[in-house]
């Protein structure tokens, strides 16, 4: 018995002190979604945007809008990353709303000098700048995001898994998301989301454990005629709070610009244009004073994917 105790101890001691605990861990699945959601100051759990709703919060799954094939690009920071995200829902019998979305994510040419100099003794060796080699960085995630109704509110769930490639070394990582939704009423909606929880757990291949610590972010949203509101916030557990809200304006049935602030990454703005077939959302991001990053640009293209088969119809002989 007290061999086993203290094998318990040692083995629990062991894993606590190889895990590094993380504030902004799986950064990949915080990224605006689709790039109205971008335009209206980023991702906020009551806003449903164009199509990338399941991102922001698993609940709003289940508020059913168009049915929509949705990719998105975002070129960030002038260039530095590259973000590819398609989502859409999947249409089954079974549960209320079933969703699905990938998000790739890549940066290339990172330069390594590990062996472009040498020490001799405390003196560095000047670099040979010859022996500079490349490699490239990609992050592959998809999330399954199953969302039903609870009583009075809008509930969700959200299964997510990465895969990260850094030169060499590869790692696994596999988390989930809770959502819920209320509806105040016809104009006003209020969302709930809890990132990572419990946790979500990043094996590398190198036998390094990262572990993301949870995030709740709660937000409004206001929407009434040709104007629709949103402003969320995000706690972490540094207890520092991140803000972000926006606002869409429709001018008419197809054309609209949207305005958006957000306490990380400045102002936004953007244009939505939409056809019976498909909508294109385009977002410009501003550079924070805070980073020496540059600015961003999204731009989301979505398809009816009912009108699609109804054009097929007209197609086929």
């Amino acid at each position: 018995m007290y061999k086993t105790a203290i094998f318990s101890i040692v083995l629990v001691f062991n894993t606590l002190f190889s895990i590094e605990f993380l504030e902004n861990g799986v950064e990949v699945f915080s990224v605006n979604s689709d790039a109205q959601i971008g335009a209206m100051g980023g991702n906020n759990p009551a806003l449903i945007g164009i199509n990338g709703k399941i991102l922001n919060n698993p609940a709003l799954g289940n508020l059913k809008t168009k049915d929509l094939l949705s990719f998105t690009y975002r070129n960030h920071f002038s260039g530095l990353v590259s973000d590819h995200i398609i989502t859409t829902n999947i249409n089954q019998k079974y549960i209320n709303n079933l969703s699905f979305g990938i998000i790739y994510r890549s940066i290339e040419k990172i330069p390594n000098t590990l062996d472009a100099f040498t020490l001799n003794g405390n003196q560095v060796i000047p670099i040979d700048y010859n022996l500079i080699s490349y490699f490239n960085h990609w992050e592959l995630a998809s999330i399954v995001s199953l969302a039903s109704k609870l009583a009075s509110y809008e509930v969700g769930l959200n299964i997510k898994s990465i895969i990260y490639s850094v030169s060499n070394e590869k790692a696994f990582g596999l988390g989930f998301d809770i959502g819920l939704i209320n509806n105040i009423n016809e104009f006003v909606r209020f969302g709930m989301v809890m990132k990572n929880f419990p946790i979500t757990i990043v094996n590398w291949s190198t036998n390094r454990r990262e572990i993301s610590k949870p995030q709740l972010s709660l937000g409004f949203n206001y929407f009434k005629n040709k104007t629709n509101l949103a402003s969320g916030i995000e706690l972490k557990n540094s207890r520092k709070v991140n803000f972000n809200g926006g606002v869409k304006y429709s001018f008419n049935k197809d054309l609209g610009v949207l305005v958006g602030y957000n306490n990380k990454f400045s102002y936004s703005f953007g244009i939505e244009i939409k056809n019976q077939i498909f909508i294109i959302n385009y977002s410009y991001i501003s550079g924070s004073s805070e980073v020496p990053f540059k600015s961003s640009h999204e731009m989301t293209l979505s398809f009816d994917k009912e009108k699609i088969y109804k054009l097929g119809d007209y197609i086929n002989p």
